[in-house]
């Protein structure tokens, strides 16, 4: 059976699952085995009105007075409507250099996981630029936050306010990834090198930082305008599941393709259920560093972190927003 048919022939069932889900979760904080495979199949029928209910029910409310803040750097109100309307948004600068340089040598200066189309190659390995034997390597989840530089993005007040404005509720950090894309020859799909969307919340955003240069040649990142939006995704594509799509099927759709480059420091913040991808590495290497929000944690099982504080102000914010970093289950300090 396809998975347009499927899809609709599940519909009063998932309705029914998703409804059990919910209770499941509102009563104990947990996630039901099956919820992300139903918020998938929801969304492809409803074309993500599925998730506003959802939301409606998983997203904590907040007094309109948590809601009011402002940040003396940044327009809160231009990056909100922004996300709204189109789906992303661009900072340059983010990161300075010297950060960036920072978070460059604590990463090549670590071992990863490497893996190449969807195989493991390593779970302990150094980068060599000039002989990689993936496609993709990633840190392990109990290192990145060794570095200082991820806690201070992990705790910061504007990813905080900017998704609480986005949601409209209290955030929940999700997870953070620090990776290196290799150079290739070929298009590896495991690394989301083609199309997709993702789906493994009601609702998130996404903040992209590039911590080395990136152009057309070392893995611009892609991403189509307003596809965040609910019907935003064609019905012809979403009915074909939660899969890659080849790029002659979004030409079919799709003329506004926006290619996002940027300079070392470039952070990206993008509400990732619009249509997007990475792209093949030409030439050297792409490092990126990212982290998810969400507004609620119903879905797929989060990742637990252990964090060893090494900076007070970031003790402090933890402690004052403990609920929002509920998948913090252990803390050391070392301050």
């Amino acid at each position: 059976m396809n998975n347009k048919i499927k899809n609709y022939l599940l519909l009063p069932f998932d309705f029914i699952k998703v409804i059990f889900q919910i209770i499941i979760f509102r009563f104990t904080g947990k996630n039901f085995k099956g919820s992300g495979k139903t918020l998938i199949r929801l969304f492809c029928v409803t074309g993500g009105f599925s998730n506003n209910i959802i939301s409606f029910f998983t997203k904590k409310r907040l007094k309109k007075s948590q809601l009011n803040y402002s940040d003396p750097k940044f327009n809160l109100d231009k990056i909100n409507q922004c996300l709204i309307n189109d789906g992303y948004f661009i900072i340059e600068n983010f990161l300075s250099k010297e950060e960036c340089e920072n978070f460059k040598k604590f990463i090549l200066n670590n071992t990863l996981i490497a893996k190449k189309n969807g195989k493991l190659i390593s779970k302990n390995i150094l980068f060599d630029e000039k002989n990689p034997k993936g496609s993709l390597y990633e840190m392990s989840d109990d290192k990145i936050f060794e570095s200082e530089i991820s806690q201070n993005l992990l705790f910061s007040n504007f990813f905080y306010n900017v998704s609480k404005k986005y949601f409209n509720s209290l955030p929940y950090f999700d997870h953070m990834s620090l990776a290196i894309s290799a150079k290739s020859d070929k298009v590896d799909v495991h690394a989301a090198q083609k199309f997709h969307f993702d789906m493994d919340r009601p609702k998130w955003l996404k903040f992209f930082i590039y911590i080395n240069d990136v152009d057309e040649n070392n893995g611009p990142h892609f991403f189509i305008p307003k596809t965040h939006k609910n019907l935003g995704i064609v019905r012809d594509i979403r009915l074909n599941g939660y899969s890659r799509i080849d790029d002659n099927i979004i030409d079919k759709y799709y003329k506004n393709i926006k290619s996002i480059k940027g300079k070392k420091g470039t952070l990206l913040i993008e509400d990732t259920r619009g249509l997007h991808k990475g792209s093949v590495v030409k030439e050297n290497y792409r490092l990126i560093a990212l982290l998810q929000f969400n507004n609620s944690n119903f879905g797929n099982e989060i990742v637990k972190y252990k964090i060893n504080f090494k900076n007070k102000n970031n003790y402090y914010f933890y402690n004052k927003n403990k609920e929002s970093y509920s998948n913090i289950d252990e803390i050391k300090l070392d301050i």
